[in-house]
């Protein structure tokens, strides 16, 4: 991952860059397309949650495959750390903020 990012966060105990944008808050960083295709209203999220919570994409239960991606789904947006973790989907995932020590054995372990 690049050094644009400020920092990370394990979320259900896997790490994740956040940067902290322009306004101070603290943010996963967004994918271009997803955010191009949300703006210009061709992902519709009540959809997405409604197929989510059907199963479509997996079971819908904490600790599945199917939860971790659409969490990442929801991080690729560039959501808020705090607006991610008011989503009740991810209730049983917690945040934990990594202290720059942690960082920087992150870095080192990516860097090998």
């Amino acid at each position: 991952m690049s050094s644009e990012h400020s920092s990370y966060v394990r979320v259900g105990g896997v790490p994740y860059p956040v940067i902290t944008d322009s306004s101070g808050t603290l943010r996963f960083p967004e994918n271009g397309i997803l955010t191009g295709l949300f703006m210009q209203g061709k992902l519709d999220l009540n959809e997405i949650a409604i197929a989510y919570q059907q199963g479509k994409f997996g079971a819908p239960e904490p600790g599945t495959e199917a939860q971790r991606a659409y969490a990442e789904f929801y991080m690729m947006l560039g959501y808020s750390v705090s607006g991610f973790a008011s989503l009740s989907s991810f209730a049983d995932m917690p945040i934990q903020y990594l202290s720059d020590t942690e960082v920087l054995a992150l870095v080192a372990e990516e860097m090998k």
